[in-house]
């Protein structure tokens, strides 16, 4: 009988072996991974392919090696875990600038329609007094006067009899230097027209409005006159100026936090700004929910109406949208190019005010009828506040005496004096960035392993390497195998 012989080879050992029929020696996959033990980096597998070892000492070593890869296992199971909750690091920091713009500043007067310029004041009065939350409760009227004035269209109310910006605006001044009325804006807000300075539309128009210093000297300046004498008993009881400061890019909301200024008070407001930057899918931003990344260059402002994005423009085009489908009409906040008519006070009052509610104050309702989130990155402005006196009795006297108010009582219960302006020429960032970068990850894992195991990335090579000689020559084996059935028969 003939024995054919061949040369198995396996990485970094050659073994002769006799390929016969019913040969008793080690097989060739098991060569490959004898001197695999003999020649890796792996802590303790030279131990276990060494045949000058003990049976026991070997088992004690298996037992060791299996720890470690226990070990190392249940590591590696842990950050992974780790890492699928998208865990972020907090990073804070300052950026000095040498000028910075101004935010859009918006100014509402609480009582902002003129009751001298009502065709009928003694009916809009009693619907002004049935809008009071407070008066209505503790003065009984008669819900029958107010029936003929919540037939009265918004628009109309407010084209009729809305202040306007140059019904309040006496001066203006930006770094000491006057400032047109052409360089505000004019929206609706809840009671009657605002005006606002460094709005968007603006910006297109005139171009971004900068502080160049911080302090005073860099300040916007308006010496206003709200004209109380003519406020109508309601909707709200203050007499004040509404200041919002919110960011260029920011659609105005005016259930936001506002200044409030008293008339015959001078009103120093100092700002800081700050900006964020979430992380977007799948990390998470605002407790359980994603931000939407408004500065990748894939995004595409879903956004029929506004040019920006922005979380509260996206709430705003909800309402709009739920209102006027479900309510068959407008309000006076809503885009003028939506094809529905004006509500009627009646229909604000009994329709439309109520999904501003729900939609507004309900955050459950915001979710499951707006799907608006917020971006990632946006600006907020601190402000610190403090008040004097305006005008002086010396500055009262004279404003009388040179006829530009007819009274000192005037003057202290319409005049008011704002100063707004940055308290640094900076930006305080706070960023969020993820805890777990390739870096970070290689890094980890590198350093378990070779903790463990003594092992690196290129001993995960050599592993694979192994694998693939194991699998081929298995594969060879089976294939000679056949071969020799085949060439002896008997056997």
């Amino acid at each position: 009988m003939t024995v054919d012989k061949k040369m198995v080879e396996t990485p970094g050992v050659q073994t002769k072996m006799a390929l016969s029929p019913g040969d008793k020696s080690p097989r060739a996959w098991r060569q490959v991974w004898t001197s695999f033990a003999e020649d890796t980096s792996l802590h303790a597998c030279n131990y276990l392919a060494k045949t000058q070892r003990t049976r026991a000492e070997r088992i004690w070593w298996l037992i060791i090696f299996f720890t470690m890869v226990t070990c190392l296992l249940y590591i590696l199971g842990d950050l992974l875990t780790s890492y699928l909750r998208y865990p972020v690091i907090t990073k804070s920091s300052v950026e000095y600038l040498p000028s910075m713009e101004f935010p859009t500043i918006t100014f509402c007067n609480a009582n902002g329609f003129n009751s001298s310029m009502a065709e009928n004041a003694t009916d809009v009065k009693e619907m002004f007094l049935w809008f009071n939350p407070i008066l209505r409760r503790v003065i009984k009227r008669n819900t029958s006067s107010v029936l003929p004035s919540l037939k009265m269209r918004q628009d109309t109310l407010y084209k009729a009899m809305s202040l306007k910006k140059e019904d309040y605006v006496l001066l203006a001044l930006l770094r000491e230097q006057d400032v047109s009325l052409e360089m505000f804006d004019e929206i609706s807000g809840n009671v009657g027209y605002c005006f606002r300075f460094n709005s968007e539309q603006m910006i297109r128009r005139h171009g971004a409005q900068t502080a160049g210093v911080p302090g005073p000297s860099g300040s916007l300046q308006l010496l206003l006159d709200i004209h109380q004498e003519n406020n109508f008993p309601g909707p709200y009881n203050q007499a004040a100026m509404m200041v919002y400061i919110n960011h260029p890019s920011d659609k105005q909301s005016f259930i936001d936090p506002a200044i409030a200024v008293a008339p015959g008070t001078t009103a120093y407001i100092s700002m800081t700004k700050h900006q964020y930057k979430f992380l977007p899918k799948p990390y998470k931003s605002f407790g359980a929910d994603n931000c939407l990344d408004t500065d990748s260059p894939s995004f595409r402002n879903p956004l029929k109406y506004a040019p920006t994005y922005s979380w509260e423009a996206c709430i705003s085009e909800c309402l709009s949208h739920y209102t006027t489908t479900n309510c068959g009409c407008k309000s006076i906040e809503d885009p003028d190019e939506l094809p529905y008519p004006y509500c009627t006070m009646e229909g604000f009052m009994t329709c439309s005010l109520g999904y501003m509610q729900t939609i507004y104050v309900n955050h459950t309702s915001q979710r499951e009828l707006c799907h608006c989130e917020k971006p990632c990155r946006f600006f907020v402005y601190d402000t610190k506040l403090s008040y004097g006196a305006f005008p002086s009795m010396a500055v009262t006297n004279y404003m009388v005496e040179n006829n530009f108010v007819p009274s000192a009582e005037y003057a202290r219960q319409n005049l008011m004096h704002i100063n707004i302006w940055y308290e640094r020429l900076i930006i305080q960032k706070l960023e969020y960035e993820p805890e777990y970068t390739l870096n970070s990850i290689v890094g980890t894992l590198g350093g378990q392993m070779g903790f463990f195991l003594g092992a690196s990335i290129v001993t995960l090579y050599e592993l694979f390497e192994a694998c693939v000689y194991s699998v081929k020559a298995f594969v060879k084996n089976r294939i000679t195998r056949k071969q020799t059935h085949r060439t002896h028969p008997g056997h």
